[in-house]
């Protein structure tokens, strides 16, 4: 007595269900394996990412800092030996800074070449009017800045 006239084909049904089910489970394993292997590799990709960008930036900031501190140090003899005032100070700084970013030279040899002429005995308002031809005789002979100090010092 059947009740069901197919459960030969069914039974073939379900024996190829399972052994379809277990391949997918297998696959599945498969693309899990390779999600969490993208994931670490993600992970060391973002931490390399972090230490060759963090590292470089790291070190801009302290070269600008250094640059930055020199530059005020420079400045800060300046002041002392020329005796400026303060609006005189200002000027020689600010054209410390024009020239350090118009020229070959930077700021921080600019404020050098303003304290060579400061020692020489050059006013503020002096220095201001010959820094900038000094910076083209240095630049025009290839000598640094103090001895084209000099030699414009002993010319004038």
């Amino acid at each position: 007595m059947r009740i069901f006239p197919f459960d030969m084909n069914i039974g073939n049904l379900i024996a190829t269900i399972g052994v379809d089910v277990r391949g997918l489970d297998r696959q599945l394993g498969d693309a899990q394996r390779r999600f969490k292997q993208f994931g670490k590799n993600t992970k060391a990709l973002g931490r390399s990412m972090s230490v060759g960008i963090t590292a470089p930036l790291t070190a801009i900031g302290a070269t600008s800092f250094n640059v930055f501190a020199n530059f005020e140090q420079s400045m800060a003899k300046v002041l002392a030996v020329s005796g400026a005032t303060g609006e005189e100070f200002k000027a020689l700084e600010s054209d410390a800074k024009r020239l350090g970013g118009s020229t070959r030279f930077t700021a921080s040899e600019v404020s050098a070449l303003q304290l060579e002429f400061s020692k020489l005995g050059f006013s503020a308002g002096e220095i201001t009017k010959v820094t900038e031809s000094t910076l083209q005789l240095a630049q025009a002979t290839g000598s640094d800045l103090a001895q084209s100090a000099e030699v414009a010092g002993a010319t004038l």
